[in-house]
Formats: C-alpha cells, structure tokens, sequence
C-alpha cells in the first residue's frame, strides 16, 4: 500500500504535510508560491479515501493515517522531518508523536486550528450534524461555516464543500 502524495521543493529539510478532514492535499495549494523549496522539501500526502489516495480503504482512524505516514516517511527514506497538520491533520499528527517508534525522528510538529488528541466533544445536535454531512452538501456547507468562523463569503464555503465532495470519499469522511 502505497499513499498518493505530492512533493514540492528539494531542500535538505524534510516536512510531512497532513491536511484536514473535509479535503485532500489540494487544500495547501494556496500556499505553494509561498514555499521555501530551496531550504525544504514538503510532502502533501493523501490520507486513504482522499485525493490521489481515494482507491484506498481501510478503517480511516487516526491510528491508521499515523501508521500510513511513518510507513511514508520510511519509504521516503527520511530519517529526522518536520510535521505540520491542520484541523483533524493535526490530531493525526498527534497520534503519530505517540506512535512513532523514535520521537527523535521528529524534528517539529506545528499544529494549525488542532482538532485536540482527545477528539471534539459533540452536542446530540453537532453530532446528527456531522453525521448528515456524509451525504448532505447543506450539512457540509454548515460545518464549513461555523469552523472558519463564520466569517467567510458564501460563495468560498460553497467552493470548499464542492471540493471535498470531489476529493473524499464517503467512508473515508465519515
């Protein structure tokens, strides 16, 4: 089992990528002109049923990914990387900080809007929410607009909830 991924840059420093819940990599890609390539080279993979790693299935647990990204760092050959997650990416990432058989091997880990290690504690309300979001763009679209604050134009959130349909699959989201 190979993950899908995509590199950018070439430097001697290595960053392992981990996006969040409702997208794939491409979820970064806003950031890519912005890249140190030079000084770094950046792996965005894809978690299972994600983007270049939608084929994929499994149990989609953050056991699972941790697991998928120390196997991806060992194929890659790194020996010592930097980490940085956003949202549920950074609960992944967390999981792997505690997985990993040598934390040395972890240089950083930035962590961006973290999902906490322990998980989101959901009212009855949130959880049938989230559960409907599987299948329900208005659901999706909800989350999207409460979780960037309610503070972006509607046409964005639209644009980012027809994205994760595109890029994730429902077991892998749900």
């Amino acid at each position: 089992m190979t993950l899908g991924y995509t590199t950018m840059g070439n430097g001697a420093e290595k960053v392992l990528v981990f996006h969040g819940w409702t997208s794939d990599h491409t979820v970064w890609q806003p950031i890519f002109p912005a890249l140190d390539t030079q000084t770094f080279t950046y792996v965005f993979p894809d978690y299972r049923g994600y983007g270049k790693s939608r084929h994929l299935t499994g149990q989609y647990t953050m056991r699972e990914i941790a697991a998928d990204m120390i196997a991806l760092v060992d194929q890659l050959g790194w020996r010592r990387f930097h980490m940085i997650g956003q949202s549920m990416g950074a609960m992944a990432m967390q999981r792997l900080l505690v997985d990993i058989d040598d934390l040395l091997r972890v240089k950083s880990a930035v962590a961006i809007t973290p999902v906490p290690a322990c998980g989101a504690q959901l009212d009855q309300d949130s959880w049938s929410t989230f559960e409907a979001s599987v299948s329900d763009d208005n659901s999706r679209y909800l989350i999207t607009d409460f979780t960037t604050g309610k503070r972006l134009p509607s046409a964005w959130i639209r644009a980012m909830v027809q994205k994760s349909r595109e890029t994730t699959t429902e077991s892998a989201y749900y």
